[in-house]
């Protein structure tokens, strides 16, 4: 767990991920917001002109999903599981 600058907490981790994306594939930070509702927050995205890369998927680590907003920026949402 992390403690934002107005005390309240998050949770942050690491993982490798060589196997999934593969030998030879840069590292890279990628960091999720934290929404309430992953689904509603991607039928948003599609009523403002945005473009869905991963739908809605339910991992260990909660419902986890990304999109592009208009101008092009990669956004990550997620949805902790209960008790994250």
């Amino acid at each position: 767990m992390v403690t934002g600058g107005d005390g309240r907490e998050g949770t942050a981790g690491i993982m490798d991920a060589a196997g999934m994306l593969g030998d030879g594939h840069p590292s890279f930070w990628q960091v999720y917001i934290t929404v309430d509702d992953v689904p509603a927050t991607l039928a948003a995205v599609g009523r403002l002109g945005g473009e869905i890369l991963m739908p809605a998927d339910d991992t260990p680590y909660g419902v986890l999903a990304s999109f592009k907003d208009p101008m092009g920026a990669a956004i990550c949402v997620a949805t902790p599981p209960p008790g994250m």
